[in-house]
């Protein structure tokens, strides 16, 4: 079958008995050897030399995608280099050298006490550079990308509401764009492989699902929030090192049992473990709490208990009666009522019917304990 090989390759059936078949379109059958380099050293002319130049690039190219999807699910990335508050800077600066028109305004604020991590730098600088590019795509008429690096101690508060997100101590790199951000119809995709909106050519889809591969291989983990037309924030968090000493993460939940001074509050979410966990949060600062597990439960609750209750704290997405109805029965009953909504980037829709019923106090998810007993507090104070 010698005659069906391509020119340059007839010497490949006795050369190899290593040989593969593979039909082409035609169905003629053609002998390739498993190993591109002997293809390459075997043949004979440019010509044949050139389909196997061919086959290996598309060989590559596979193994390259395969690559980049194991990686998406399994993470990738990590290492043990040092990095610190200079190393960050130096990637964001040669990241806008690379990407960044004179259009677009950068403004960077670290933390002048920044922990250190571990990671690979290299890897981490494509990803912020990824990141400000697409920052600066979502800004074609320019604008200003403010980058905050700085210290973050996460609680069960912020773990239960931001996946994969855990207990612990993390240096977050917030990317702030003034672009026209991300429709609700699509935010819930930017980060799976191949999803683009670019035009066919300019752009394969594998930016952010890369960037998110890295960070997971580094044992951190992403948070992306956007309002159409209004801007985006992607934040990276990245777990801290320190050694000596390891950062003070005791104090994750401050019980001061002053500041809640006997008032009780209304917890009303259907997730068990988020509402005990807000409950117990507000309890170790003196407060007290009773809870129900959706909207018509809590509204049953303040209606027996309205001169008891000094506020509500409750979700967006509820059963049987959601976050806007609630507000809106709770506003009917008592027009002065305090509500503060925990809510989410993906519940626009309902964070404007809530607004609507006279509602302006949110919380955006995720939080930590500190923060939630803040508001409380400043709300009731104020």
């Amino acid at each position: 079958m010698s005659e069906d090989l391509p020119l340059g390759f007839e010497g490949l059936l006795d050369a190899s008995p290593d040989a593969i078949v593979v039909h082409d379109m035609d169905n003629r059958v053609l002998y390739w050897n498993r190993s591109a380099e002997k293809l390459y050293g075997w043949s004979s002319d440019d010509k044949a030399k050139g389909m196997v130049a061919m086959i290996e690039k598309c060989a590559t190219k596979g193994a390259d995608l395969i690559s980049d999807l194991l990686a998406f699910e399994r993470g990738k990335g990590g290492g043990n280099e040092v990095i610190r508050k200079t190393q960050i800077l130096r990637a964001i600066q040669r990241a806008k050298e690379a990407v960044m028109p004179d259009s677009i305004e950068l403004n960077t604020v670290l933390a002048d006490d920044l922990w250190e991590f571990h990671g690979e730098a290299a890897e981490l600088a494509d990803v912020y550079k990824h990141i400000m590019q697409n920052s600066c795509e979502a800004m074609p008429d320019g604008g200003t990308l403010t980058i905050e690096v700085t210290n973050c101690l996460c609680d069960e508060n912020f773990a239960n509401l931001a996946p994969e997100a855990k207990v612990g101590a993390y240096v977050s790199i917030a990317f702030k764009d003034t672009g026209f951000g991300i429709p609700k119809s699509i935010i819930d995709r930017v980060a799976e492989p191949f999803f683009t909106t670019k035009e066919p050519k300019q752009g394969y889809g594998f930016g952010l699902s890369n960037s998110q591969a890295v960070i997971k291989g580094h044992k951190g983990f992403m948070v992306l929030e956007s309002i159409h037309g209004s801007g985006t924030t992607l934040t990276v968090y990245l777990p801290a090192h320190a050694a000596k000493p390891e950062p003070d993460i005791s104090g994750l939940v401050v019980e001061d049992h002053t500041s809640g001074a006997g008032r009780m509050g209304l917890v009303a979410d259907d997730e068990l473990f988020i509402r005990e966990t807000i409950k117990r949060t507000l309890e170790d600062r003196g407060y007290n709490v009773v809870t129900a597990q959706d909207g018509t439960e809590a509204l049953a609750v303040y209606a027996s208990r309205r001169d008891e209750i000094d506020m509500v704290v409750t979700n967006v997405e509820m059963p049987f009666m959601d976050g806007p109805a609630l507000c809106r029965a709770l506003r009917k009953l008592n027009p002065d009522v305090r509500i503060l909504v925990s809510s989410g980037h993906k519940q626009r829709e309902k964070v404007a019917e809530i607004k609507s019923s006279g509602v302006d106090q949110f919380l955006p998810k995720p939080y930590t304990a500190d923060q939630l007993a803040d508001r409380v507090r400043n709300i009731l104070e104020g």
